[in-house]
């Protein structure tokens, strides 16, 4: 993720593990609270992101997912992969789109307004927090 970070010359903080995790922690309370109600847990599946269905956790998907995050103002966002081995703060001008990747990454800003997610499938989920 870094090397993605690095190409589009984001400038960005590596956080520590522990930072990290709050961070992971702080995003599962916001984004996957449905899931929790619902089932006990955060996650339904092998990857947080599978928790974006219409019958647990509705996302806009793809395209629209898409659409809806290029409507959003850049600031500074969190990016993390799947289990949170990575974790980065990054103050961006443009919010970025990583079309080409590998892996799960997660994207938030400090606001956490919103979270998009691209998953390795080539999935891509949008969500805006509840208020």
């Amino acid at each position: 993720m870094e090397q993605l970070l690095i190409e589009q010359e984001i400038p960005y903080e590596l956080l520590t593990k522990a930072e990290g995790f709050g961070v992971q922690k702080n995003w599962l309370s916001i984004f996957a609270r449905k899931v929790k109600e619902k089932t006990g847990k955060y996650q339904i599946g092998e990857f947080v992101w599978e928790n974006f269905n219409d019958e647990v956790q509705p996302a806009l998907y793809d395209s629209k997912a898409i659409d809806e995050y290029r409507k959003c103002k850049a600031e500074p966002i969190y990016i993390f992969d799947e289990g949170c081995r990575h974790c980065y703060l990054c103050n961006v001008s443009a919010l970025p789109e990583f079309a080409a990747r590998s892996g799960d990454i997660y994207i938030f800003p400090v606001s956490k307004s919103w979270t998009l997610v691209y998953s390795h499938m080539g999935d891509t989920y949008f969500l805006r927090k509840e208020t």
